[in-house]
């Protein structure tokens, strides 16, 4: 096995070289993080001042093959006559790249993935750039939803698509081309044929699992049986019958090394005894070990035989741990190869490894809750009373069984009424007895049941939404929507618009206001929409009947009309709806049509074709005809009397009146007035 390192294509170290040197050569790989190499290299190498930060390209090669390539990021001149250089993997490169504010929504994992990668790509020079290689991870509906929000793009993968999905990022190079695949655990690597193995290959190791979580025996029940022999007691499926009347598997080799440690596991979907003895020894050698986390100093069998499977992060090794009686596979999180040293070299493994970036997912989280508003009183208060009242509790019983427990206010559960209830599903609070109904509750489901919530603010994990109970703000991303007391939808608020439906009508849709902008006129404005109603009405109140409400305008498919409001002249006068009892109506922005009729529907009215044209006719028929802004004749009829004269000139400001009287009698024949001249 023969390790070299290359400095832009360049050898900088081979092994048994006089001159291509270097010291101290550690290279750490790991799952879903970049990587890192280390080394120290001497002035006497031929390429010690070649090496520039976030310049130089370093690779290590394994038997010819690549096994890393990154970019320095830190050298420095520790000594005199000496570098330390510190590179970072390729996947490294995805920090370089911002993606925007944006919102995904209805894509597939590879259309989200696609997307992140092609906008890093158009941010980074070529030698920085991605393809987008295989995607194996799955959403349940295939249908993601997701924000961006200036994250660098490694951030968004980690924490929008490997985190939520259990997704691993490898970077894989076929015919020159970098490609980047997302895949699941389960394709990343091997199956490694070659074990890790106590008295084999194992030199050292580091257990990080609890002496608390290891057992050395267990007795497992399987489905609950509908007898017991104890009344009050639950039974379940032994194994008595097909283990020589042992209720109990164990293992020796661990019995010896740690005693007697005894469990008790549960299969509730066992009825079988033999199937349920195999669970449970299956269960001590293998599943008890699911929480460990391993750093083994192992020596790597391949390097002495090329036909042995050598470690790779990502594989899946075979574990055999004979003080612990371990027979289980973990995958491969985590490899450091000391190139100079390989009896140091040491592998990870583990279900539960915390990913390293995790410091910068808490740094995230810790810079988010900075720049929510400070503390309020109001929550400290409110700490300092739940506090005082924890404190300051006298009494109560705790109460046992073999599945749940009870804190209650009295020994008995049939007779307690205050009781706290913990059990695999959740922790509850009931005031009426052991059967609830519980106000307060949390469930496995994650939900949180309460008659009142006492915060600062309330926030989901994302941050895309929030209230805050001091201030009153509350910010939603989505739709918000109100519905009647019957359940009828009302309101919807939701893309720039506000949307209303007719709760008195089954809740259908009548129409909006929102937000427009003119994209030739570059004017934005209100816009309001009658998508599917008969008619938009604009009213008031009425002031001396606040019950009543008055039509102003009104807007239907084909008029606009002004609706009936008062003329407030003693309330006498009542502006129509109509040319035939009185209206308005507008043509082109201008008046065309006008008519005014008392409120009594007499024939009392004005009326014209514009506000210079028209005829005013009251009760007593007294008519005035004018045109083009002039009374052109005019007539008065009373029980009295007739009158008709010439006309006048009609303005803003009027002249002297021009009025001639042609005759006065004591008739009810009208007579009518012709325009004269006022000689005549």
């Amino acid at each position: 096995m023969i390790y070299e390192v290359l400095l832009d294509g360049k050898t900088l170290y081979f092994p048994n070289d006089k001159e291509a040197v270097i010291c101290d050569a550690t290279l750490t790989q790991a799952l879903n993080d970049a990587g890192t190499f280390e080394f120290t290299v001497p002035c006497t190498n031929p390429l010690y001042s070649k090496i520039e930060n976030r310049v130089s390209m370093v690779q290590v090669l394994k038997d010819g093959n690549e096994i890393f390539n990154g970019q320095v990021r830190e050298c420095s001149e520790v000594l005199k006559g000496e570098k330390e250089v510190k590179c970072v993997g390729e996947l490294a490169f995805l920090y370089d790249s911002i993606q925007p504010q944006a919102k995904y929504q209805n894509q597939s994992p590879l259309q989200f993935f696609t997307n992140l990668l092609t906008i890093h790509n158009n941010q980074v020079e070529k030698e920085k750039q991605f393809e987008v290689g295989i995607v194996t991870v799955k959403d349940s509906n295939d249908s993601i939803y997701r924000f961006t929000n200036r994250e660098d793009t490694l951030t968004d993968l980690r924490e929008k698509l490997c985190d939520q999905l259990s997704g691993y990022l490898r970077i894989r190079k076929k015919d020159g081309i970098r490609y980047l695949d997302l895949v699941t655990l389960e394709n990343y690597g091997k199956v490694c044929a070659q074990p890790i193995q106590f008295g084999y290959n194992l030199l050292d190791f580091t257990c990080g699992t609890s002496g608390t979580d290891i057992a050395t025996a267990v007795i497992p029940l399987g489905a609950r049986l509908d007898q017991s022999v104890i009344d009050g007691l639950d039974a379940y499926t032994t194994i008595e019958s097909v283990n020589d009347g042992k209720d109990y598997v164990f293992i020796q080799n661990a019995v010896d090394h740690f005693g007697w440690i005894r469990k008790v596991i549960h299969w509730d979907d066992v009825t079988d005894p033999d199937n349920l003895k195999k669970k449970a020894e299956e269960w001590l050698k293998s599943n008890q070990y699911e929480t460990m986390t391993l750093e083994i100093t192992a020596v790597d069998m391949s390097m002495l035989n090329a036909d042995i499977d050598t470690y790779e992060v990502g594989d899946v090794v075979r574990t055999l741990a004979n003080p612990f009686g371990m027979d289980t596979r973990f995958p491969l999180q985590k490899k450091t190869t000391y190139l100079q040293s390989p009896e140091k070299n040491t592998v990870v493994l583990s279900n539960t490894l915390k990913k390293t970036y995790t410091q910068q997912v808490t740094s995230s989280v810790k810079t988010l809750e900075q720049s929510l508003p400070q503390e309020k009183s109001m929550l400290q208060a409110a700490r300092d009373k739940t506090t005082a009242l924890i404190k300051s509790a006298m009494g109560g019983y705790v109460y046992k069984t073999k599945r749940e427990l009870y804190i209650m206010d009295t020994d008995d559960p049939a007779t307690a009424q205050k009781v706290w209830r913990w059990n695999i599903n959740g922790l509850g609070y009931s005031s009426t007895g052991l059967n609830g109904p519980y106000g307060l509750a949390m469930t496995m489901d994650g939900a949180i049941v309460a008659d009142l919530i006492t915060a600062g603010i309330l926030k989901d994990a994302l941050n895309k939404s929030f209230w805050n109970m001091k201030t009153g703000e509350m910010h939603i991303t989505g739709t918000f929507s109100q519905t009647t007391a019957s359940g009828v939808k009302s309101l919807d608020i939701e893309n720039n618009q506000v949307k209303f439906y007719a709760w008195n009508d089954n809740g259908n849709y009548v129409g909006s206001i929102g937000a427009v902008k003119d994209t030739s006129s570059e004017r934005v404005g209100l816009e309001v929409w009658c998508d599917q109603g008969d008619q938009v009405t604009l009213g008031c109140r009425d002031r001396d009947n606040p019950k009543q409400i008055i039509p102003v305008i009104r807007i239907d498919e084909t008029t606009c009309k002004e609706e009936t409001p008062y003329i407030r002249n003693g309330a006498n006068g009542t502006l129509f709806p109509d040319n035939t009892n009185g209206g308005i109506t507008i043509e082109n922005g201008l008046i065309k049509n006008w008519s005014i009729c008392s409120a009594n529907g007499s024939t009392s009215f004005i009326s014209g074709l514009s506000w210079e044209d028209g005829n005013i006719t009251s009760v007593d028929r007294t008519t005035v005809n004018i045109k083009n802004g002039l009374i052109e004749s005019w007539s008065i009829e009373t029980k009295k009397y007739q009158k008709a004269g010439m006309g006048m000139e009609y303005c803003s400001r009027p002249k002297e009146s021009e009025l001639e009287s042609t005759s006065v009698v004591d008739t009810q024949d009208s007579i009518t007035g012709q325009k004269e001249s006022k000689e005549d």
